[in-house]
C-alpha cells in the first residue's frame, strides 16, 4: 500500500473497535465507550500511535482486562 493510501493509527483503532463489534453483531454491548457496554482494556508493549510503522507488527498485549 502506498503511504498516501495508508490508514492512520486512529483510523485503525476505530476499525478494530467499533467496526469489529459491528461485524460480530455485538455493537450494542461492545466496541465503544458508553454506559451499558462491556469494557476491554488492552495494555500493549508499545504505543501504537507513535511506533515506527515498520515495528507495528511487533506490538503485543501484556495485559487484558474485561469488565461487563
Amino acid at each position: 500500500m502506498a503511504h498516501a493510501e495508508a490508514a492512520t493509527p486512529e483510523e485503525l483503532f476505530m476499525f478494530c473497535t467499533q467496526n469489529g463489534a459491528r461485524v460480530l453483531g455485538i455493537e450494542d454491548t461492545a466496541g465503544s465507550i458508553e454506559v451499558g457496554t462491556s469494557a476491554v482494556l488492552l495494555v500493549l508493549n508499545q504505543n501504537v500511535f507513535t511506533v515506527n510503522p515498520d515495528k507495528f507488527t511487533e506490538t503485543f498485549p501484556v495485559q487484558v482486562c474485561l469488565h461487563r
